[in-house]
């Protein structure tokens, strides 16, 4: 690839999570430094773009009004072909991705531009993924999917785990906590639509699936037990409901294509989200599963995207921007627990070897996805001959396996 005039370029700059990558590269990688790296920022109006770069300005301490400018639209790609052409990747954080991430991959391609997502919606991965990987991986590029809170925690964590581990890792168990300090659990409207959406389409998510994952599979001596979706767990010692969200998607179309492409043992997994107490379960499935239910029909799926503030529990206020200190209140724990067996040992009997490994840390959605964003373009940058194959769309456990990423 030649060289471009900028190497990251952060499209949705000014959007919510946007102006968290763009705090944080000020923070890390400045301008005019010695780290070798040039970035500018892309949105649809230059008072917007203006407006997120003064509010860094005052966050850091440091001068943000010399950053380069760029204009484009998500459902315009004349204009967003124009963009990409100007850098090497391109951090996205522009969402839902169902309606608006699809025309940004195909910009990226025209230009042979790189692309990192924080998409977590399964639909629109799997979508991608199917109709775009192998042109995306004949010219070289890659699309890296579910760069943020979803899905690099589990999905990479899972891969350091097999890595780490003593022997031959059988499978994995994934456990999601949050801890709000503040008691004020908030999230901003995007990731509430992106929310709805998900519970919509279980069923398109259950054939692209099957569309994509028909390779070969691997005989697993013994098979993951299956928990459920609501169950106490003795490992964690709390109560849990299957994560519905993207991670074991993600995680298992990794594991996948790394056996696929070097024959390498799949892992098992299962992911979960777990709950404090048994009080907030039983007030906690029963309306994820009342929305999920009503979220199937046109109708009342339209109703609740239009009244966030009522079905979001008063969790999602459309017309107010969060404070920071009140989303930098929400804390994160990720633990995941492998089970196999002893290197050189039979697989005849059942898992004996238990390991851990455990990510945690603070504004998951947000402050951590922009850290994770930030990280996987600058692997693409640096690292680009150690990663998956020749190029693909691809999630990240697969594409950053071999990289100082995981």
């Amino acid at each position: 690839m030649e060289k471009r005039e900028f190497d990251i370029i952060v499209f949705g700059a000014s959007g919510y999570t946007g102006s968290f990558v763009v705090e944080e590269l000020v923070k890390s990688y400045p301008r005019n430094s010695s780290n070798g790296f040039k970035w500018a920022v892309a949105g649809q109006t230059f008072n917007e773009l203006d407006s997120v770069l003064e509010e860094v300005s005052e966050l850091t301490g440091k001068d943000c009004s010399g950053v380069d400018k760029f204009l484009a639209d998500a459902s315009d790609l004349p204009s967003l072909i124009q963009m990409a052409s100007k850098c090497t990747v391109i951090i996205t954080s522009v969402g839902p991705f169902r309606f608006l991430g699809e025309n940004l991959v195909k910009a990226c391609l025209t230009a042979g531009t790189h692309l990192i997502e924080a998409s977590g919606e399964v639909q629109y991965i799997l979508k991608m993924q199917l109709l775009y990987n192998t042109e995306a991986a004949d010219k070289g590029l890659y699309i890296v999917q579910a760069c943020g809170f979803a899905s690099v925690p589990a999905d990479c964590g899972t891969i350091f785990l097999q890595q780490k581990f003593p022997g031959d890792l059988n499978s994995v168990e994934i456990f999601v906590e949050t801890n709000d300090t503040k008691k004020s659990r908030t999230f901003n409207y995007a990731s509430y639509r992106c929310l709805v959406y998900i519970h919509s389409e279980r069923k398109e998510r259950d054939t692209l699936e099957s569309l994509l994952n028909h390779g070969p599979k691997f005989p697993h001596e013994h098979s993951m037990a299956h928990k459920g979706y609501l169950h106490y767990n003795e490992d964690v010692h709390r109560w849990c409901q299957v994560n519905f969200q993207c991670d074991n998607s993600v995680v298992l179309r990794s594991q996948q294509l790394l056996y696929e492409a070097g024959n390498k043992r799949p892992v098992q997994s299962q992911s979960y989200f777990v709950w404090p107490n048994f009080i907030k379960v039983v007030i906690g499935v029963t309306y994820l599963l009342f929305l999920a239910f009503l979220c199937h029909f046109t109708l009342f799926r339209s109703f609740i995207e239009k009244h966030p503030r009522i079905f979001s529990l008063g969790s999602c206020n459309p017309n107010k921007k969060i404070p920071r200190d009140v989303i930098g209140s929400l804390g994160f724990k990720i633990t995941i627990i492998g089970k196999g067996w002893p290197e050189g040992t039979s697989h005849e009997n059942i898992p004996t070897v238990t390991h851990c490994a455990q990510v945690s840390g603070y504004n998951p959605m947000y402050g951590a996805s922009a850290i994770m964003l930030i990280q996987a373009a600058i692997t693409v940058l640096t690292e680009k001959d150690k990663m998956f194959g020749r190029g693909g769309v691809l999630p990240p456990g697969a594409a950053f396996a071999k990289t100082t990423f995981i």
